[in-house]
């Protein structure tokens, strides 16, 4: 049977280890294995292996074992009341944009030591929003202009080369950034929070950036309630529409748009293991000795794959899952 493991994060470190298997006695499943603190409440988090690579709200970039929480290295940054850590990217290296208003550090750092690599800046003339997309080698830096348009510049993750000219879309469909979020290759929006509004999605890795359109209540009919636009994550490009506390999956491909026949739970998540993507979620139980479960579902169907319930502490508040890693039968998530 498959072994499951889950951590937990608040603003220490936190480590559940669960496991689905008839070997284990049952008040092994769910218990601390270990804490760390020193980090600071965690911002971005990706799996790396055996590795956790965390970017907090304190502006510290660090790696730790998953096993035992060893600290194996980490970095300050820039003062976190000024500048902060806007986007995570881990691949054979880490790339981190550190910033704000219109002064950007784009930085890589190599995996094993945290040795800083590179770093070259990125200036915008202007203090409005921004949102970055890390896509393969290049960097999208997207300025985004309330009512009007946004602009999306490509730059070479490396050495910050600009590849090609900014692009220049009109978008009076963006009303609030709170209402736009980036997915993989994808900047998507809803121009409302109810039924009358509209989806707009563009590919920003295109030369010639289309912007399609889906009606809202075309995706999650009709209904009194607020609609919000939350990310799905999971190396994907989908998100999720929220409408009184109840979750559809959306998945964008191009100009098709794929909405999912089941409802989901606010937090769910994609996690992809061995090529096939699966969702995971949280729920509340009335176990008062285990106040959470975690849902593993198929992304096809919605079908439940399998569930365990945990021994979660009192006191910590509603928990997310931050980031995920599966290997044939074991899952790491971390929940925050």
């Amino acid at each position: 049977m498959a072994s499951f493991r889950s951590i937990c994060i608040i603003s220490v470190f936190i480590i559940l280890n669960i496991y689905l298997t008839s070997a284990l006695y049952e008040d092994q499943v769910g218990k601390f294995d270990w804490k760390r603190s020193f980090i600071g409440k965690v911002k971005y988090a990706n799996f790396d292996s055996k590795r956790l690579i965390v970017a907090t709200e304190e502006n510290v970039l660090a790696s730790l074992n998953v096993k035992n929480g060893q600290i194996l290295w980490r970095q300050f940054l820039e003062n976190p009341k000024v500048q902060q850590i806007e986007a995570i990217h881990v691949d054979a290296e880490i790339i981190t944009v550190s910033g704000a208003a219109n002064n950007w550090f784009v930085r890589s750092w190599d995996l094993n030591t945290g040795t800083l690599l590179s770093e070259w800046t990125l200036n915008n003339e202007r203090i409005v929003p921004n949102k970055f997309i890390i896509y393969k080698d290049t960097l999208i830096h997207v300025v985004l202009f309330a009512g009007s348009h946004l602009e999306a510049t490509n730059y070479n993750l490396r050495n910050g080369e600009n590849e090609a000219k900014v692009t220049k879309i009109s978008a009076p469909w963006i009303t609030s950034i709170s209402n736009c979020l980036v997915t993989q290759n994808y900047f998507a929006c809803i121009s409302s929070n109810d039924n009358l509004g509209q989806l707009y999605y563009v590919d920003l890795t295109l030369e010639n950036s289309k912007v399609y359109t889906k009606s809202i209540q075309s995706l999650i009919g009709d209904g009194p309630g607020t609609v919000q636009i939350v990310d799905f994550g999971g190396g994907i490009p989908a998100f999720l529409l929220l409408r009184n506390n109840v979750a559809i999956l959306v998945h964008v491909d191009g100009e098709k748009v794929e909405v999912k026949p089941f409802n989901l739970m606010p937090n769910a998540v994609g996690v992809l293991n061995n090529g096939r993507y699966f969702i995971y979620q949280l729920e509340a139980t009335e176990n008062p000795d285990k106040l959470i479960r975690v849902k593993s579902k198929d992304f096809l169907n919605g079908l439940d794959e399998f569930s365990v319930d945990l021994d979660y502490p009192l006191g910590l508040g509603a928990p997310v899952i931050l980031a995920s890693q599966c290997k044939g039968s074991v899952c790491d998530l971390l929940l925050t």
